[in-house]
C-alpha cells in the first residue's frame, strides 16, 4: 500500500486544477487498473475498471470539488440547532472520507501463472501462450479450471518438470479453440440453412469490392442478383453457370470479400464474440456484480481511512489563515483511449463515454473472476495506491496577494506542504526541512515546529 499526497493551489477567480490518470502498457505485457475509494481499514470501493495491454493508452481526467476548511464549517454551523450540528459534523465526516482517490494495479501475468498452477516466471517468454489464454478468457470467458494444470494424486508438483506443465496448458489451449472454431462453423452453416429454408433455397448474394464472382449450381444462368448490405439493397452483376442440383458453392477472385450473410441468434452458453470479416456474433457476456476488493495489509496495523481526519485536527491547529481545503478527486465522464489493434497498424484514439466505461470494467471483472476462481485465488502481485489531496486558495489574486496583502505566496504554500507531509509520513518538521533552510521556515511557521 502507497499513500501519496497532492497539495495543489490557486489564487482568486481562478479555475481548479486540471489533473488526469495516464495508464499505459508496452507490447505483449497488460495489468487491470481500478479506480474507486476507500472504504475502510481494508476495503476499497473500486467504482471503475479497466484492462490495460498491447500499447494500450488510457487518459483519465480527474474533477477536483474542495470542501470547506475546518474553521469555515465550524462558523457555518455554530448558529444550528444540536441535532443539526450532528447531521451537519455527520455529512462533513462522509465528506472527508471521500478525498481518499485510490487505484489498485494488478499485474495479469503473474496471477495467470498462480491460477494456472506454472511455477513463477515460467510465462515470461511464452508470448502466443498469454496471448491465447487472455484472449479465451476475456473474450470467450472460458473457466479457468478447464485450462490449468492438474498433478496426478501420488505425483509430488515440484517434481514435474516446467516444460511439461507449459506443454499440459498449450495442449488445453489448442484444444479448446478447435472446439471454439468448430462451434463458428457450426454457426455460420446453422445460419445459412436457416437462409436457405426462409428464401426457398436461395443463397444472398455475396457483399464484394472490386471483383467478379462466379456461381456454380442453384440451378439457373447469370443475371442481376441482389445483396443486402447495411439495411439497403445493393445489386451486383454475377456471371453464372447452370449446375444441376444439390447445394451451391462459390469461387471468389477478389482481394476482399464480406458475406452479407444474416446474423445467428446468441446461442446459450458462448462469451463475448468480437465481430470480424466472416464471422458471427454472439451474445455479449454479462454483466459482473460490482463487489468489493479488500485491499492489501500493510502490516503495520495503521488504518489509512482515518488520514483525513487526522488532517482535519492539523489543518484546525496549524493552518493559521484558513486557507487550506480538503478537496476530493472524483473520475470524469469522458475519457480517452489510444489503441492499436495489430502490429502493423496504426493507433487509433477514440472516446470512452459512460457506457464503453461499463463495458470495460465489466470486461476487466471478469478477468479478475477467472483470475481469482470467484475470489479463491488470492491476489498478491498487486500495488494499492492512495491518494490524499488539499488545496490551498488564497481570497486575491495574486499580484494584490503580493502588493496589497504585503503576502508571500511562497511561504504560505510551504507551510501548507509541510502540514500535510508532516502527517503523512509521521516525522517531525525538522527531519523534512533542508539544513539550509530549517532557519528561514522556521521563522514564518514556528508552529511546525513546535508540535
Amino acid at each position: 500500500v502507497f499513500l501519496h499526497s497532492h497539495v495543489g493551489h490557486r489564487f482568486s477567480h481562478e479555475p481548479l486544477s486540471q489533473l488526469e490518470v495516464n495508464a499505459r502498457a508496452r507490447q505483449f505485457s497488460g495489468f487491470i487498473l481500478l479506480v474507486g475509494r476507500i472504504g475502510g481499514p481494508s476495503l476499497f470501493l473500486p467504482s471503475h475498471a479497466m484492462i490495460i495491454q498491447n500499447k494500450d493508452d488510457f487518459r483519465i481526467p480527474l474533477i477536483l470539488e474542495e470542501i470547506p476548511t475546518p474553521k469555515e464549517f465550524q462558523d457555518a454551523i455554530e448558529s444550528l440547532s444540536p441535532e443539526q450540528q450532528r447531521f451537519a459534523k455527520a455529512f462533513r465526516s462522509m465528506q472527508l472520507e471521500s478525498t481518499l482517490f485510490a487505484m489498485c494495479v494488478v499485474q495479469i501475468k503473474p496471477q495467470l501463472e498462480k491460477v494456472l498452477n506454472l511455477p513463477p516466471d515460467s510465462l515470461t517468454k511464452e508470448i502466443k501462450l498469454t496471448q491465447d489464454l487472455l484472449e479465451l478468457f476475456i473474450k470467450y470467458q472460458i473457466p479457468s479450471d478447464l485450462l490449468s494444470w492438474k498433478c496426478d494424486l501420488f505425483v509430488d508438483p515440484a517434481d514435474v518438470p516446467s516444460k511439461e506443465k507449459i506443454d499440459a496448458v498449450k495442449a488445453y489451449v489448442a484444444a479448446m479453440q478447435e472446439m471454439l472454431k468448430e462451434s463458428k462453423e457450426k454457426e455460420i452453416q446453422q445460419a445459412k440453412d436457416e437462409w436457405l429454408f426462409d428464401h426457398g433455397g436461395h443463397l444472398p448474394e455475396t457483399v464484394m469490392e472490386s471483383q467478379t464472382i462466379q456461381y456454380y449450381g442453384g440451378g439457373g444462368g447469370g443475371g442481376m442478383e441482389r445483396a443486402y448490405r447495411g439495411g439497403g439493397m445493393m445489386k451486383k452483376c454475377v456471371s453464372g453457370r447452370g449446375g444441376g442440383g444439390g447445394g451451391g458453392s462459390m469461387r471468389k477472385s477478389a482481394h476482399r470479400m464480406k458475406a452479407a450473410l444474416p446474423q445467428p441468434p446468441a446461442q446459450p452458453g458462448h462469451g463475448a464474440v468480437e465481430k470480424r470479416s466472416g464471422e458471427t456474433a454472439a451474445a455479449e457476456p454479462p454483466t459482473h456484480p460490482h463487489g468489493v476488493e479488500e485491499a492489501p495489509a500493510s502490516g503495520t496495523g495503521f488504518d489509512i481511512s482515518q488520514i483525513p481526519h487526522v488532517l482535519e485536527k492539523r489543518y484546525a491547529a496549524l493552518d493559521e489563515d484558513s486557507a487550506l481545503r480538503p478537496t476530493i478527486i472524483n473520475v470524469g465522464k469522458t475519457w480517452t483511449k489510444e489503441h492499436q489493434e495489430g502490429l502493423l497498424s496504426k493507433p487509433e484514439k477514440k472516446s470512452i463515454g459512460v457506457d464503453e466505461q461499463k463495458e470495460e470494467k465489466t470486461k476487466a471483472f471478469d478477468l479478475l473472476d477467472a483470475l481469482t476462481k470467484s475470489g479463491v485465488v488470492p491476489i498478491n502481485d498487486a500495488s494499492l495506491h492512495v491518494i490524499v489531496t488539499a488545496t490551498h486558495c488564497f481570497d486575491k489574486t495574486l499580484m494584490d496577494t503580493v502588493i496589497q496583502k504585503s503576502v508571500n505566496p511562497v511561504e504560505k504554500l510551504e507551510r501548507s506542504v509541510l502540514i500535510v507531509s508532516t502527517t503523512i509520513h509521521d516525522k517531525p518538521a525538522e527531519e523534512l526541512v533542508k539544513a539550509a533552510q530549517r532557519e528561514r521556515v522556521m521563522t514564518y511557521s514556528p508552529k511546525l515546529f513546535l508540535q
